[in-house]
Formats: C-alpha cells, sequence, structure tokens
C-alpha cells in the first residue's frame, strides 16, 4: 500500500506543476516528508526520473514544463525587478547556475543527505 501511496503523490505533484499550482519550496517539504516515511529505491528512483525528464537541449520539470522557464517563473514573482534584466549576460550566467544548484538541492531531497 505504501508504493501505491508514494506513486499517486509523484502523480499528484506532477499534475500541479503542469497546473503551476505547486513552488519548489513546496516541492522540497513533499519531498522531505517522504524521506522521513523511509521509502524504497524504486519510489526515490520513480521521482528522480520524472522529477528530470532530459529532451534535446533542455531538462523537464516532471515533463510538464522545462526547468529554467519553471524557475524563472519561480524568481520573477518574488523578484519583480528581475523582468528588466532577464536578457543581460551576468543574469543569465547567474541563473545557470541557480538551475543547477537547485536541481542539486531537489535530488538531494530524495536522498536523505543533510542540508
Amino acid at each position: 500500500m505504501e508504493i501505491q501511496r508514494h506513486f499517486i503523490l509523484l502523480n499528484t505533484i506532477k499534475d500541479r506543476v503542469k497546473a503551476r499550482e505547486i513552488t519548489t519550496k513546496e516541492i522540497i517539504k513533499t519531498l522531505d516528508q517522504l524521506v522521513l516515511e523511509k521509502p524504497c529505491a524504486l519510489i526515490r528512483l520513480a521521482f528522480e526520473n520524472t522529477m528530470f525528464v532530459n529532451k534535446i537541449h533542455e531538462t523537464y520539470f516532471f515533463n510538464a514544463d522545462s526547468l529554467s522557464q519553471y524557475l524563472k517563473r519561480e524568481v520573477t514573482k518574488v523578484h519583480l525587478f528581475i523582468r528588466d534584466y532577464c536578457e543581460e549576460q551576468v543574469w543569465t550566467d547567474f541563473f545557470e547556475k541557480y538551475i543547477l544548484m537547485m536541481r542539486e538541492q531537489l535530488i538531494l531531497c530524495l536522498r536523505n543527505v543533510p542540508r
């Protein structure tokens, strides 16, 4: 039953990402709660492989939206002034590093590594 509940949770997160109803903060909180339940390796792999889907030149977040677009929406929602600077090289360099950092953070959530 636990495996079934975990797969339902995965599909719920996936649907909420598609509908743009969930933030990375909420996803991290959900993954932290999941790890406390000590899911089997199959569940952790299913989450990791579903969370990041690599397609040509882009990583998709839960196969719903590109990871960069998803994170850019979050950042610009919090920091409105960023919209004026999105095309500048300094911003794009920073944002590429931010994407890598967030991807690693989400993967670490599934591996129960202290943060």
